[in-house]
């Protein structure tokens, strides 16, 4: 989706959006850039668009402007692609000049993509949204700036939910990476490039010394998921079981106490802090 928010003109599409994004499909003609949406996503995409907090954050750029497309447009640009008007709705992104990914990141710029990410997960999740993704992915750069582009990466949340799904891609993502790069040196497209997915917690185990091991942050982000990796049974179905906490208030003070603590870790990990 990346490549497809920022790229040239003439008429494509992404099919990497298509797979990440069952519940839509980007592409580009007569250089603007349009997302259809199934009716199965509109309902979350409809809910964050409206919503204060969204509406907010696309009018401070730190989410990509994108706006419904007419009818009579929407009919002759889906039929180009073949895709059926009455069966997807069609909006239409602002372009993001200069695509880049995150192994060609600076770790800066990771960084201000993971502050993103949490800070709107922290400012929808008052209005029942939240963000179901924790991937840098969602991310481009308007010059120095970070821009959320996968707003079908917002949903209308569960309000009993007590978790935030998305919290072990973050941390492979983005906290680990980060992690790598401020004690070992290591560069983002060392990291990265070959790893869509990210680290494992057990890659940066075998990097890390003994005592390492045994201090913040490596001990929550790297020796005890690796410790208890090795003791769980796979088959498990208690593990994938939905929980629930009791009440709305319960649950949103839950998630919240959880995304702030990452914005916290996040914070000791960025780069040029001290150690």
């Amino acid at each position: 989706m990346n490549s497809e928010l920022a790229g040239p003109g003439g008429a494509s599409r992404d099919p990497l959006a298509s797979f990440r994004d069952p519940a839509g499909t980007v592409f580009t003609t007569e250089g603007r850039i349009f997302r259809a949406v199934r009716p199965d996503g509109l309902d979350d995409l409809t809910a964050f668009l409206s919503s204060t907090a969204g509406q907010g954050a696309a009018g401070a750029g730190q989410v990509v402007r994108t706006d419904e497309v007419p009818s009579s447009d929407a009919e002759r640009l889906l039929d180009a692609q073949g895709l059926a008007a009455g069966a997807w709705k069609l909006f239409e992104h602002e372009r993001i000049p200069f695509p880049s990914y995150p192994y060609e990141w600076a770790p800066e710029m990771l960084h201000a993509a993971g502050v993103l990410t949490l800070d709107l997960a922290l400012g929808l999740l008052e209005e029942g949204l939240g963000v179901k993704d924790g991937t840098p992915y969602n991310v481009l750069f308007r010059g120095p700036d970070p821009v959320f582009v996968d707003v079908l990466s917002f949903e209308r949340r569960d309000p009993l939910d007590p978790t935030w799904l998305p919290y072990a891609q973050f941390a492979r993502t983005f906290l680990l990476p980060l992690l790598a790069v401020k004690h070992f040196g290591l560069g983002l497209d060392q990291l990265l490039l070959a790893r869509r997915d990210g680290l494992e917690p057990e890659d940066v185990y075998r990097w890390a010394g003994r005592f390492q091991r045994l201090k913040p942050p490596f001990l929550s982000l790297v020796s005890m998921p690796t410790w208890l990796a090795s003791r769980h049974d796979q088959d498990d179905a208690s593990l994938y079981r939905k929980r629930s906490a009791g009440s709305e208030e319960k649950a949103k003070f839950i998630v919240g106490t959880l995304l702030r603590r990452l914005r916290r870790t996040l914070g000791r990990l960025e780069p040029g802090q001290g150690q």
